[in-house]
């Protein structure tokens, strides 16, 4: 980073180190990227699909679907398996979506705090 802003304001590393400025830590970075968060993202989508499977497959799934239940009752039941899967799936990826917004924020954050840096040693 210092020697970006050592060429953007034309600046010399004795003028500004790159000692001056914080190091964004790899773990930072790493949460940033979306791929981070695709194995917590998948384990949930299994686990509420193998849910909405054993639902769907066990008793309650087949009292809906048979007998004189009709096809009302089984859209009904089925449409709320299919609510609960969407809230759960919904929930984990907004859960992920704020934590890689936060990463993302913080990184933003170091690199304004180090513009700044670089900024008042130019004299701006």
């Amino acid at each position: 980073m210092a020697s970006a802003f050592q060429s953007k304001y034309g600046l010399s590393a004795s003028q500004l180190p790159s000692s001056l400025f914080q190091r964004i830590s790899p773990d930072i970075l790493k949460a940033g990227l979306t791929s981070t968060y695709s194995p917590m993202i998948e384990t949930t989508g299994q686990n509420l699909l193998g849910n909405m499977l054993d639902s769907m497959s066990g008793k309650e799934g087949r009292q809906a679907a048979g007998g004189f239940a009709g096809s009302g009752q089984q859209q009904q039941f089925v449409s709320g398996i299919k609510d609960v899967y969407g809230k759960g799936m919904a929930d984990i990826l907004a859960q992920t979506g704020q934590q890689r917004t936060k990463a993302l924020s913080t990184v933003k954050d170091l690199i304004d705090k180090m513009q700044t840096q670089a900024l008042q040693i130019k004299g701006y």
